[in-house]
């Protein structure tokens, strides 16, 4: 019962990301590919409720599964120090090579499934139409794709970091100029402080 509350709850989490998706691939699409005829963002969120409700379920479904088997794997660990050093000298070196193998797993099934809701919504085929194009389409410029993806996500998060920080250290010179505090002294006045 727990794996499938938990199964159910991550593939709402999955449905919905996906559902982002294909909205956010469905606006920018029809602004590149049709500039004369953009649908509203009612007609894409109708469209992804009714047509392509399917498509999106199927694509969260195979994304929840290869998440919920990843943290399955990920939460086994053993409690004996004996069994511990034993599993570490015998079972370890191949628990290794299945952990680089599921990982490489994990990242192509999701930018298949991303590519597949992607080219969904470009072209409105069926999931595994969608897929089959989608797969050539990866198979053929899989590096290009994969680095422009991951650059620009890094770019973002990167981006969104420092305006963080920047924020908090606004906030704290602020708050500690207001309160009168005096915690930041590369912030204070230096010709007010006498010498001793």
């Amino acid at each position: 019962m727990q794996t499938f509350l938990c199964l159910s709850w991550l593939w709402s989490i999955m449905f919905f990301n996906s559902m982002r998706l294909y909205i956010i691939a469905s606006s920018v699409g029809s602004w590149h590919f049709h500039p004369k005829h953009r649908p509203t963002i009612w007609i894409t969120l109708q469209n992804s409720f009714t047509t392509s409700f399917g498509s999106i379920s199927i694509a969260a479904l195979v994304t929840a599964m290869v998440e919920r088997l990843k943290r399955y794997v990920l939460m086994e660990t053993c409690q004996d120090w004996t069994a511990l050093f034993c599993c570490c000298m015998v079972v370890g070196p191949l628990k290794l090579i299945l952990c680089c193998f599921g990982a490489c797993l994990d990242m192509v099934l999701k930018a298949w499934t991303k590519f597949a809701v992607i080219c969904h919504a470009f072209t409105g085929l069926s999931f595994t139409d969608s897929g089959e194009k989608s797969y050539k389409i990866l198979s053929r410029h899989f590096e290009g794709g994969f680095v422009t993806e991951y650059s620009s996500k890094s770019t973002l998060y990167l981006g969104a970091y420092a305006l963080g920080i920047s924020f908090t250290f606004i906030t704290w010179a602020w708050v500690d100029d207001a309160v009168d505090v005096g915690s930041l002294k590369f912030y204070t006045d230096h010709s007010s402080v006498t010498q001793l």
